[in-house]
């Protein structure tokens, strides 16, 4: 993050706003995982059970969002304020994040947490 200055006016062969914004986010991913390291207000507020829900369906709001921004954009009155479309497509996503990891992730997960146990070879003597 001391970096971000020099770094914007480095020459690269990449799109420059991606490296930046990348940059910015690794750094501040360092900087929650040593404030959330000991008992302090950071890792009190990390461990709260919104944060840990969002964790739980993180992947489906990856995979989610695009589409849910699609749909509100398409369906949603032109007329509405940007930021009631905003938090429909917000809606929208943790609505099927959440339907998704109970309907798909979690029995997903189950059954290879089964299957494992299941064929654990036993130990084979020379």
């Amino acid at each position: 993050m001391l970096a971000w200055p020099q770094l914007s006016q480095a020459q690269v062969k990449f799109p420059t706003g991606m490296f930046l914004n990348s940059l910015f986010a690794a750094g501040l991913a360092m900087l929650l995982f040593a404030l959330a390291g000991g008992p302090n207000l950071a890792a009190r507020l990390l461990q709260n059970w919104p944060l840990r829900a969002l964790g739980v369906v993180s992947y489906g709001v990856y995979l989610w969002h695009v589409p849910a921004m699609m749909a509100i954009r398409h369906w949603a009155d032109p007329s509405w304020p940007g930021v009631f479309r905003q938090m429909a497509a917000f809606g929208l996503t943790m609505l099927l994040a959440g339907l998704s990891w109970v309907l798909i992730e979690r029995p997903i997960l189950r059954w290879s947490r089964s299957a494992d146990r299941g064929h654990q070879s036993p130990a084979r003597s020379p």
